[in-house]
């Protein structure tokens, strides 16, 4: 690995970049990452259009802590996710399972708890109002 100057990163990207335009939206993706809205697979995949493979794509994946084993592994992971056709059905191996549908997604048959408590007070409320009604 080479030694990079951690502090000139950023004015040596402004330098390489053709436009402060193209420079504003290569922030505004390091942004997305510092906030946690992408992760750090996300952020490589997508500088790379900025940086290319050059000298300053090292340094930022040297800055990120980025090895050739997670490349690998991600480079493995596309190429997978790349042979599945959208039509082919899903092997019992692909699919989820009930539990994680229901953390995913939630489940139609069970309401949280405090949910619960407010639909029952809720009817009970709504039985007493109906019975003074109706007598």
């Amino acid at each position: 690995m080479t030694n990079f100057d951690e502090t000139q990163f950023f004015p040596r990207v402004k330098a390489a970049l053709d436009s402060r335009e193209t420079y504003h939206e290569f922030l505004k993706l390091i942004n997305l990452f510092t906030q946690d809205f992408i992760d750090r697979v996300r952020l490589v995949r997508d500088c790379r259009t900025f940086l290319g493979e050059g000298e300053l794509m090292v340094q930022l994946k040297e800055i990120l802590g980025w090895d050739e084993a997670m490349e690998r592994s991600v480079l493995a992971k596309e190429r997978e996710e790349s042979y599945q056709l959208p039509g082919r059905p899903l092997t019992i191996l692909d699919r989820p399972s009930r539990e994680e549908l229901n953390i995913r997604y939630g489940s139609y048959r069970r309401l949280p708890a405090d949910v619960r408590t407010f639909f029952h007070l809720f009817s009970g409320v709504v039985r007493r109002f109906c019975c003074r009604r109706s007598t």
